[in-house]
Order: C-alpha cells, then sequence, then structure tokens
C-alpha cells in the first residue's frame, strides 16, 4: 500500500465516482467513509487500519477477530462498510456476510490474500459486494472501498477474469441469459480486459462497468451456488460419495466437529465431491489435504478405472514457482518406473485454470495411519518395508532425484489382495531434481520439508545430495519403530535446532518397551549422523545394512 497520503487526499472524490455520483456526495464523519475491519491476525488488522486511515478519507471505528464478533458489532455499529476476512474463527467470513446483510443494510467488501472461484462464488452468493486481495494497492483499495460505501460494487480485476472463466467457459456461443451489454462486458473480460479498457471501449463509467460486472457475476453465482448444493446433496444420498468437511483457512479435512481444531476458522463441504474434472474425472472422496494442493479418489468417466487425482489449491495457480515445483513432481515420478514408486497416469489444467495430476489409486494405509492405530511396529514387520523403501528411493537416487521428504505419511502399504510389492514411495512435491539436463527448482538458503524428518543440511538450507534422504529414512526407521520421532518440542524451529545439534537417545530411552536387535538399532542411528560422511552413502548401502538384520 504505497500511494501517499496527500495524493489521496487530493483523490477525495475519484474521478469515476464524480462521473457516477456527482461532486455532491456527502460520507459520514465530515467527509469520511466509516468502516469495520474484521480480521483475525493481529498485524495484518492493523497494517489494514493505518494504511486507510492515513489517506484522510477512511475512519475505522470498530474491530473483530471472529465471524461471530464481527457479525455482532455490524449489528451495532453505524458503520457504512464492513472489511471483511475469509478465514475467521467461530463462523467464516462468508457466512458472517450472509449474515449481516441479512440483517443490516451495510455493505460488505471481502479483503482476503487467498481466494479460489468457489470463495468467490460463495461470498457474492451470500451478498457481499466488494471482492479484493490484501495485496492491492492503497490507492485501487481506497477508490474501491469509496466506490463501495457509495453504492457501487467492485471486484479485482484479476479474480473477475478466473471467475469469469469459470462461469462462462462457452461464450459466446451459449446462452446464458445476457444482455448484449453484458454479453459484450463478458468477452471482453473472458479476452482478458481490463475494467478500464473495457470502460473505454463501451464508452462507460469505469465505476459503472465494475458495477455491471459484479451483478452480472452475482446473478449468475445463485446459479452456481444452487449447482453447488444440489451436488452436495447428490453426494450426500448416493454411496458413491463421501462428503467431506474442509477448513476454510487452512483446507485440512475435519471430522466430527463444527470447526476447525488448528485455528478455529469455519467449515465447508468440499465442493469438489460430486463433480467432474474435465470431461473424464469423476470425484468420490477426499483422500488427504496439504498446504498446496489436495488429493481425491476418483473414477475415470469412461473406463470405470479408480484413480488418486491431487490438485493444485487454486489460488495457488497463480503462482509460477508453485505451479512449476506441481509439473516438476508430475514429470519426476512419470521419468520413474518402479513398483515401489507411484505411477502418474495424466497431468494438466482444466479449462477453469486448475492444475491436475492423476496417479495410481493405492487400496490400503499409509504407515503413519498404521503407527497411530499400533503405537510402533515389530521389528520383523517393519524390516521388509524399510527394504522396499530404500529400492523405490534408489531407484529416483539413480535418476538424479532427491525426495526431500521421506516420512511415514509418504509411504503407503498396499492391502494383502492387490498383486505385486505391497510398498509404494508418494508424494515427489519437494523432489529436488539434478543433473546437467534438469533445472533445480530450488536454491541455497530455501527451507523444504517436515521439520521432524529433515536432515540438519536441509534444516540449514544446504545443497542436499542423496544422504539427506539417508537422513530421513532414519527418521522414518526411528518413529516406525519406537513410536515416537527422533526429536519432540513445541515449535518447528526447535525442532530443526535438534535435527543439527543434538545427539538422537537410544530406542530403549524414549521407549522402554521397544524390542529391537541392537544391530538394527545401530543401522538406525548411522542413518541419523549428523556428518553426511558418516552415515550410509547411498540406499543401496543402506539396504544391505537392513537385510543382514533380518533373522
Amino acid at each position: 500500500m504505497d500511494s501517499s497520503a496527500d495524493e489521496l487526499r487530493e483523490r477525495h472524490m475519484p474521478q469515476q465516482l464524480q462521473q457516477k455520483y456527482g461532486s455532491t456526495v456527502q460520507s459520514d464523519n465530515q467527509g469520511k467513509v466509516t468502516a469495520l475491519i474484521i480480521e483475525d491476525h493481529d498485524l495484518v488488522r492493523l497494517s489494514v487500519k493505518l494504511s486507510l486511515e492515513s489517506s484522510g478519507q477512511i475512519k475505522i471505528v470498530g474491530e473483530a477477530r471472529t465471524g461471530t464478533d464481527g457479525v455482532a458489532l455490524a449489528n451495532q455499529s453505524d458503520a457504512q462498510i464492513v472489511i471483511m476476512d475469509i478465514g475467521l474463527p467461530e463462523i467464516d467470513g462468508i457466512e458472517a456476510t450472509r449474515r449481516i446483510k441479512q440483517s443490516t443494510n451495510k455493505k460488505v467488501v471481502i479483503l482476503t490474500s487467498h481466494v479460489d472461484e468457489r470463495s468467490v462464488i460463495a461470498a457474492l452468493e451470500a451478498g457481499a459486494d466488494g471482492f479484493l486481495l490484501k495485496d492491492t494497492k492503497s490507492d485501487d483499495l481506497l477508490t474501491a472501498l469509496y466506490s463501495v460505501a457509495h453504492g457501487a460494487s467492485w471486484i479485482d480485476d484479476s479474480i473477475v477474469h478466473r471467475v469469469a472463466a469459470q462461469m462462462f467457459p462457452r461464450l459466446p456461443h451459449s446462452d446464458y441469459n445476457l444482455t448484449d451489454q453484458e454479453l459484450r462486458i463478458m468477452v471482453m473480460v473472458k479476452a482478458g480486459m481490463s475494467t478500464q479498457e473495457i470502460a473505454h471501449e463501451l464508452c462507460l463509467p469505469f465505476v459503472k462497468v465494475h458495477d455491471l460486472t459484479t451483478a452480472i457475476l452475482r446473478r449468475t453465482a445463485k446459479g452456481h451456488s444452487s449447482t453447488s448444493r444440489y451436488m452436495s446433496k447428490a453426494a450426500q444420498s448416493s454411496n458413491q460419495f463421501e462428503v467431506a468437511m474442509i477448513c476454510t483457512r487452512c483446507r485440512s479435512r475435519v471430522d466430527g466437529q463444527d470447526s476447525c481444531p488448528d485455528d478455529g476458522a469455519g467449515l465447508i463441504a468440499d465442493p469438489l465431491i460430486g463433480t467432474q474434472l474435465t470431461d473424464r474425472y469423476l470425484i468420490l472422496s477426499l483422500l488427504g489435504t496439504g498446504g498446496n494442493g489436495a488429493v481425491y479418489k476418483a473414477r475415470h468417466r469412461y473406463t470405470e478405472k479408480v484413480v488418486a487425482v491431487k490438485i493444485l489449491h487454486s489460488d495457488l495457480a497463480q503462482s509460477g514457482d508453485l505451479v512449476a515445483r506441481f509439473r516438476q513432481e508430475a514429470i519426476a515420478i512419470a521419468s520413474l518406473d518402479h513398483p515401489n514408486l507411484v505411477s502418474v497416469i495424466d497431468f494438466g489444467m482444466t479449462g477453469e485454470g486448475t492444475f491436475y495430476m492423476v496417479m495410481d489409486y493405492l487400496d490400503g494405509k499409509s504407515l503413519v495411519s498404521m503407527i497411530r492405530e499400533n503405537g510402533m511396529l515389530d521389528y520383523r514387520q517393519a524390516l521388509p518395508i524399510f527394504m522396499e523403501v530404500c529400492e523405490g528411493v534408489a531407484v529416483a537416487h539413480e535418476a538424479g532425484i532427491i525426495h526431500r521428504d521421506l516420512k511415514p505419511g509418504n509411504v503407503h502399504i498396499l492391502n494383502q489382495g492387490q498383486k505385486g510389492s505391497k510398498v509404494k514411495v508418494l508424494d515427489f512435491g519437494l523432489a529436488k531434481v539434478t543433473g546437467d539436463n534438469n533445472i533445480v527448482m530450488t536454491v541455497p538458503g530455501e527451507i523444504f520439508g517436515s521439520p521432524a524428518f529433515m536432515s540438519p543440511e536441509q534444516c540449514r538450507g544446504l545443497r542436499l545430495d542423496v544422504r539427506s534422504d539417508v537422513y530421513s529414512m532414519g527418521c522414518l526407521m526411528y518413529q516406525v519403530l519406537t513410536g515416537e520421532t527422533v526429536f519432540q518440542a513445541q515449535s518447528a524451529p526447535e525442532v530443526m535446532y535438534h535435527q543439527i545439534y543434538t545427539k538422537a537417545d537410544s530406542f530403549k530411552r524414549v521407549n522402554p518397551k521397544v524390542q529391537v536387535p541392537p544391530v538394527l538399532e545401530s543401522v538406525v542411528l548411522k542413518c541419523l549422523d549428523k556428518d553426511p560422511a558418516k552415515r550410509f552413502q547411498t540406499m543401496h548401502e543402506l539396504k544391505h545394512a537392513l537385510a543382514m538384520c533380518v533373522i
């Protein structure tokens, strides 16, 4: 937010607003627009407040940290406009918007850092008057808020383009119940034109185009919302679908609770379940979620084959680095062919800009699930699993690929009825591809991985080689055999500190019930040496050492 206060004061009534409302429009509080901020992050809330009040045109008259408190504050305050985040504790910003619009005549603008098409559609259906990103420039944010406060609507151009692509995939060839003017606007939006360019082309005021565009999207959103609700009911009424509730902020799956236990945010039914990805994959259930994406069980529409589909969160699709990593994961896995490694079947992008990867569906459970159920595995059961993991990762190493995220959650144990190897190594999303003909997606100083399974050099952000995966494999084996991670602490930085400086305890010290041959314990502890030169130098060496422990 970089515009100076003097420049903003000179624009007390932006020209576009003068064209629409005239120069006689007045605000409360001696010309200032009064606003509430509903945002749970204290620093973000303070930053927005200081930036807006420094303009001299906006006065913040109330603040709240939760959706519930925000609704109560809006009902009590005489503020003209409510600035609302989406990922709020207790109830999310979309539900809070719906309640505020039902009980007051206040204007609501969604201001969020993460956005996907479904959130925009839901917000519009709830009655939001504007939708902007937190990195919007201060002068654009001010103009948007001032416009909305005086009866206009406003959605950031980049958001309009993304939502229009989903709502109107076949323009101009299909009947979307648009007027001639509305059709012209949406065709220009889909062509990538900005609101300013469209206003110039149609000889309309800038704010008028914002109004028309938002009205079109809101009207169409109601149809999309009805379809989403119908699909959700269809999913609930059919045995082939498994409805999942997900957190509106962290996107993790939450079962049996009314809000997310990690951040207190509200929950929504995953809208992808029961829908069709491209024209081929019917989404059946949610298998798992992460910071960058989610994995679904799906069925091919024509072959009936059940697959796993990994989808990059749509609000991250604008990040070139994350898209490149997602694509690299697909390339990395597709270049490998081994019974102990998951296979990629398909990769692409939908017409709405959603990146996806289709892999073999694995019927069974993850190694971390087995640990949760059993506490720890008997070493006689664990040894064959370890050796199969080593064999699969060794193939990746020979292809110049370092996994960088080996952990029990990324090792899948197939059901006994399935043919072939019973262990699969998953999730090469953090894989580092090396070699003369490949691009390394990381630079020194970048840190990726799960702290409880990261090597000392990985924690330091140093260049990695295959011996980093050997260390991670040691962390994996340690947890499987003892039921405990190598190091436990209150925060990720503390765990990383221990990975760098602290020697691992013996098995008996962390769990007196452990019954493991000393030779196997020594193999695991050798993997955990802080000095890469003192570890096993390859996965083949480690597998050979593990084979010697078989009785």
